[in-house]
C-alpha cells in the first residue's frame, strides 16, 4: 500500500472546491487516485461548493465527465473500491446521468455492469435516457452552439442514439 506524504496535501479549504481525489480524478490520474483511495479517502467524497455554486460531486462524477478523454481508467478504480455507483450528485443527477448526457457509450455499460440504476431521476425528474434524449434533440437545433459544448460533436451525434437505444434496453 502506498502512503501519502501529509505535507504533499492540500492546506485549509481545498482551491475551488476540489480535494485531490477530485482534482487526480478530473485529470485522469488512475495511480494517483488509487494512491489517495489507499491511503484512506474516500471514494464518494463530494466536492465542496465551487466558485460557480455547483458541488456536492463525486470523484466518479468527475471522472464519466473525461470518458472520452481517459476517465474509464479512473472509473474503473474507483468502482473497485466500492464508489457509491448511483450516488447523488449536484443536481440530483448520477453518474450514470452524466455518462448518457455526454454519449459516453462504454461508461454506461460499465456503469449499469456495476449496478447503475437507468430509472433513477435527477432533481428535475429526468432518467438518464430521458436527459441524453433532450440534449440530442437540443444539439440538432443548434449545430453551432453544439460544436462550442462538444469539440468532439461529430463522435458525440454518433454515439448519443447507442446510448439512447442502450438506456431503453436496460429500463425494459
Amino acid at each position: 500500500m502506498t502512503t501519502i506524504d501529509p505535507a504533499t496535501l492540500p492546506k485549509g479549504e481545498p482551491e475551488g472546491g476540489f480535494d485531490e481525489i477530485h482534482l487526480a480524478a478530473r485529470q485522469r490520474d488512475s495511480d494517483r487516485v488509487r494512491t489517495l483511495l489507499d491511503s484512506g479517502v474516500s471514494p464518494d467524497l463530494p466536492n465542496r461548493k465551487e466558485p460557480n455554486g455547483d458541488g456536492g460531486n463525486t470523484p466518479l462524477w468527475f471522472a464519466v465527465q473525461g470518458a472520452l478523454g481517459g476517465g474509464m481508467p479512473v472509473a474503473d478504480v474507483l468502482l473497485a473500491a466500492g464508489a457509491e455507483v448511483n450516488g447523488r450528485c449536484e443536481y440530483g443527477t448520477t453518474p450514470l446521468h452524466m455518462a448518457a448526457s455526454w454519449g459516453h457509450l462504454d461508461m454506461v455499460k460499465c456503469l449499469i455492469e456495476h449496478g447503475a440504476d437507468p430509472t433513477t431521476p435527477d432533481d428535475e425528474g429526468r432518467t438518464p435516457r430521458q436527459m441524453a434524449v433532450s440534449g440530442l434533440a437540443k444539439m440538432k437545433q443548434d449545430p453551432i452552439h453544439a460544436k462550442t459544448c462538444h469539440p468532439r460533436i461529430e463522435q458525440w451525434l454518433t454515439a448519443m442514439p447507442k446510448v439512447i437505444a442502450h438506456l431503453e434496453a436496460c429500463e425494459a
